[in-house]
């Protein structure tokens, strides 16, 4: 996760963010609705 204040940090990942399956079905969707790839995926 990347902190939103200040300068520019990653941050640990707390475990109940840490859903791997959870995360891809959002990235998957996001892609789909919106017709962009982030990152040229």
């Amino acid at each position: 996760m990347f902190g939103l204040h200040g300068a520019p940090r990653s941050e640990p990942v707390r475990g109940i963010l840490a859903d791997t399956a959870l995360a891809a079905a959002v990235w998957t969707a996001s892609a789909e609705l919106t017709g962009v790839t982030p990152f040229g995926l």
